[in-house]
């Protein structure tokens, strides 16, 4: 080889590395974007809109664009592994529509089964079953059990404020018997008001018994003194 073909020999070498560093950095550069891609549309096709509400779609939207902002940093197939791997777990703790429907009727179900209905009257039943009507309209607007457990709670103490039939027939049991008591004393106190009127009036009725005779007494002895007067007259 002559001297004058070596440096020849050398750019036409740097050349084809150049262009070969060039499309291994292409192609390089073209892998990480389709890893990106294909990252986010595995995790995109874990996700059913449908399936949430809009509420619960939204959270699983942040998770999603958190997810694709962090994504467009990874230039390594484990570390959008990572990245996926970690919104996936964030996206399970959000509840879909059956599963909050589900949670919905757990509830509903704590509140029915949270008494027996045969221990009370159906006066007492119908509050009862007003109380878990109207605690399941509010439940259902909620998505979350720190919403929902407040609403079961406030219910229960409701319900615990109504009186079983057994509680309910003590409670007459003892109002009968107080009022029984009651009726009692009023007639041992009428008793004894007429007893005493009753005595007051033969105290009274002696009184002036006493004072007639006392005065009939005199009157008789008045007469007598007069007649002996008049024998006496005669015998003199």
């Amino acid at each position: 080889m002559r001297k004058r073909e070596i440096p020849i020999l050398i750019a036409v070498m740097a050349a084809v590395l150049v262009l070969c560093g060039w499309r291994m950095n292409d192609y390089h550069t073209r892998w990480i974007d389709s890893m990106r891609q294909s990252a986010v549309k595995n995790l995109q096709e874990q996700v059913d809109e449908d399936a949430y509400t809009k509420a619960g779609y939204q959270k699983v939207s942040k998770i999603e664009n958190e997810a694709k902002v962090k994504l467009q940093k990874a230039v390594k197939r484990e570390e959008a592994e990572k990245i996926t791997g970690a919104a996936k777990v964030q996206i399970s703790k959000v509840q879909t529509r059956k599963q909050i429907r589900a949670m919905q009727n757990r509830y509903v179900k704590k509140l029915r089964s949270y008494v027996n209905l045969d221990n009370y009257r159906d006066e007492q039943k119908k509050e009862i079953n007003d109380l878990i009507a109207s605690a399941k309209k509010k439940i259902r607007k909620h998505e979350t059990r720190v919403k929902i457990r407040p609403i079961v709670k406030k219910t229960k103490k409701e319900i615990d404020k109504i009186q079983t039939d057994a509680q309910l027939t003590k409670k007459e049991e003892e109002e009968r018997k107080a009022e029984e008591a009651r009726q009692a004393a009023l007639a041992a106190a009428r008793r004894k008001a007429a007893a005493r009127a009753a005595a007051a009036r033969r105290s009274y009725s002696k009184k002036s018994s006493g004072s007639s005779s006392r005065k009939s007494s005199g009157k008789s002895g008045s007469s007598s003194g007069g007649c002996i007067g008049d024998d006496a007259k005669n015998f003199y």
